[in-house]
């Protein structure tokens, strides 16, 4: 093999495993993942076929697929910022209704990439789980919502939190929390100079932060 060919091969490796192990931001990250590596996979075939058929330029194949995916970034870096977002928390509803809300607007962002743009929306989802939780006791799906909110958080109590809430959640049979309740576990282990136990986190993940609503 040739020297593009390894590294288009080793860059390829890369992207399945950062696919296996990275918690991407929803939709963006496959939309990112899956042409680059359908990309790599087309660099290798094309430089198959320049050489044996001499048909095309392998360099010049390269930066056109490269420029392609570069613009495609952007286009969907812009889009996500350029889509309108809903507010982050409604506070008109009970709290069932309050969680669902900035449970889906947490998804929504980061389907969107606006988490990256405007982190301020996380902060206000943050400080109303925050507050919520201290109310009352919440139903198994509540418990899921905010655990999913506050593993979004910025240090490792609301890591533990949403461990303990994502536990409640999946014991009651709420098939999703499980894995919710594994990534809140290596983001607290993470966040207090441990391992993780399961693989769930990219290392080095910046979570060692002073807290916030606590």
């Amino acid at each position: 093999m040739t020297k593009n060919q390894i590294l288009a091969l080793v860059l390829l490796l890369v992207i399945i495993f950062l696919g296996a192990t990275i918690e991407f931001a929803g939709f963006i990250g496959f939309l990112l993942l899956t042409p680059l590596s359908l990309l790599l996979f087309v660099v290798l075939a094309a430089e198959l076929i320049s050489k044996h058929l001499k048909l095309f330029s392998f360099k010049n194949i390269r930066k056109i697929i490269l420029s392609f995916w570069c613009a495609a970034v952007i286009l969907i870096l812009s889009a996500g910022f350029l889509t309108p977002a809903p507010p982050a928390v409604d506070t008109s509803g009970d709290t069932s209704q309050q969680l669902k809300y900035a449970y889906e607007t947490d998804q929504f962002d980061r389907n969107t990439s606006k988490w990256l743009f405007y982190p301020q929306r996380d902060q206000e989802r943050l400080a109303l789980t925050l507050e919520l939780i201290k109310r009352q006791e919440l139903a198994p799906e509540d418990a899921y919502h905010a655990a999913y909110i506050l593993q979004h958080g910025t240090c490792q109590d609301h890591f533990l939190e949403a461990y303990d809430l994502a536990y409640i959640a999946s014991e009651a049979g709420i098939e999703k929390a499980h894995q919710l309740k594994l990534q809140a576990q290596d983001r607290y282990l993470l966040a207090s100079g441990q391992q993780q136990m399961h693989g769930t986190q990219f290392q080095p993940l910046p979570i060692v932060r002073e807290c916030e609503g606590f």
